[in-house]
């Protein structure tokens, strides 16, 4: 992806920063002369908004043999000052020829794991040891789920590990992500248009594609007290966890004939956690306690 900012001319356009030139990827598009960009995310990071950003947290990941014990965060974190915008208030929009349109935004916010399990013998003790992860700031953090009887909660204390941990940066940083749908994009809003009301501090986007570059389409975000319109009820996306989702299981959970029986064998990878697990297969493979399903029982 490529990118190149200029200043807008003109004092009275709708934004006031710089446009941001997105080149959609011609990769993997060889044999046909369109792609079809409609279902396609636009993926902007905080860095590529220079005028939104601020710099992200630093992460030194630090080895298992010098810190024992699981954890997702087996690191040092130095969090510079929040000088990014805020992330609940980030919204967008297109001009269709006419109006203003607001468009589904989300903002992911991203920071490093150190993802460290001497528990596992492959991987945590010989190969990979601490793995260093750019990933999302999750809702739900299942590797601190270590306690519960029959399905997993967090544990009542150290209180690094009674809940997922937050961006260390709170606002907007280089290292978040801003990610809208390519089929949302509009033309170009003409100049002197005043911005969305209620709306501030403009960024226009303008994403050309490589295979068709007479084509260049635009989005525009801004700022707004209480951010988008668009949530998981109105939105594209909706995650519902299954019921099940916190259980805990072992290979005696399952069939042998189980399509849903996997790596059960490989006693030396996984979490590997010992504790109780509920959920009893019945004709459960050899070596498996004679129990109802339901009734607590070592893991094994």
């Amino acid at each position: 992806m490529r990118i190149q900012t200029r200043r807008l001319r003109s004092a009275t356009s709708v934004v006031a920063g710089a446009i941001i030139v997105l080149a959609l990827s011609g990769q993997a598009v060889r044999a046909q002369p369109l792609a079809a960009r409609d279902v396609e995310p636009v993926v902007l990071t905080g860095k590529q908004v220079r005028a939104w950003s601020g710099p992200a947290a630093e992460v030194t990941c630090t080895p298992v043999a010098a810190s024992p014990g699981r954890d997702a965060h087996k690191g040092t974190v130095i969090a510079p000052p929040a000088t990014g915008v805020p992330v609940d208030q980030v919204v967008a929009f297109k001009w269709d020829g006419l109006q203003w349109v607001e468009i589904p935004v989300q903002v992911d916010q991203m920071y490093y794991y150190c993802l460290g399990n001497p528990n596992s013998q492959t991987f945590g003790q010989f190969y990979s040891q601490t793995d260093k992860e750019l990933t999302y700031a999750w809702d739900v953090e299942a590797w601190k789920k270590t306690a519960g009887q029959c399905s997993a909660t967090y544990p009542s204390s150290p209180p690094s590990m009674t809940g997922p941990m937050p961006d260390p940066v709170s606002t907007l940083d280089d290292d978040d992500e801003i990610v809208f749908m390519a089929r949302d994009t509009g033309a170009q809003v003409p100049l002197g248009t005043l911005p969305p009301p209620g709306t501030s501090n403009g960024q226009a986007v303008a994403i050309t594609d490589p295979l068709d570059p007479s084509s260049v389409r635009f989005v525009y975000l801004f700022l707004r007290p209480g951010g988008s319109a668009f949530n998981t009820s109105n939105g594209y996306v909706s995650y519902v966890r299954d019921a099940d989702a916190d259980e805990w299981i072992d290979k005696c959970s399952f069939r042998d004939d189980s399509p849903e029986k996997l790596g059960s064998s490989n006693s030396g990878y996984g979490p590997n956690l010992s504790g109780t697990v509920c959920r009893t297969a019945s004709s459960a493979p050899g070596g498996c306690p004679n129990v109802a399903d339901g009734t607590p029982r070592p893991s094994t």
